[in-house]
């Protein structure tokens, strides 16, 4: 069980996106939230932003919101917030580059030309970039400073039915929408 995982819930269950605290064990929320979400009061979930119960804080679940679809949990790590403030995207790439060195480290190790890295932008994480990737915003003209061991970037939400963001050959482009496998 990991961050990103999916759980399958009853037949007819409609299907949620839990953002975990990261003190949160994930295996004791894996285990935990199928049936919390079970017995939840029906009208304390009925209007947006769902309030999260004492039980659901205290296994260290951050957000709840409802997906697209029946019968899925899709648990995620609980975003490094940024809705105050909007970063453009290849500032927030480089931040990402500057923040988890290994991700550049790594195509370093393995030698041969630049690589490609895959950045996952969670819910809620760089609210700004969110916007790009759901069509609300325009892709920047020029690029991030990439690592000499990277050659191309892709960046994508977490979240279903967005496309995903591309930078290669010194330029950014949209990509075909994100689908997730069953399960």
């Amino acid at each position: 069980m990991k961050h990103g995982s999916r759980i399958g819930l009853p037949e007819g269950d409609r299907s949620w996106y839990a953002s975990l605290e990261h003190r949160g064990d994930i295996r004791v929320i894996a285990n935990l939230l199928p049936d919390l979400l079970r017995v939840l009061d029906r009208e304390e979930m009925a209007e947006y932003p769902y309030r999260l119960t004492d039980q659901l804080r205290a296994i260290g679940i951050s957000s709840l919101h409802p997906m697209p679809g029946v019968g899925e949990l899709l648990l995620s790590p609980k975003p490094w917030f940024n809705w105050d403030r909007p970063i453009p995207m290849n500032d927030w790439v480089d931040r990402v580059f500057a923040q988890q060195p290994d991700l550049a480290h790594k195509l370093e190790i393995f030698g041969g030309p630049p690589g490609v890295a895959f950045i996952w932008l969670s819910l809620g994480a760089a609210m700004s970039v969110e916007m790009i990737l759901t069509g609300l915003g325009d892709l920047p003209f020029d690029g991030p400073q990439l690592p000499p061991a990277v050659g191309e970037v892709w960046v994508a939400t977490t979240m279903r039915g967005h496309p995903m963001a591309r930078f290669a050959k010194g330029a950014w482009t949209r990509t075909a929408t994100v689908t997730h496998p069953p399960s």
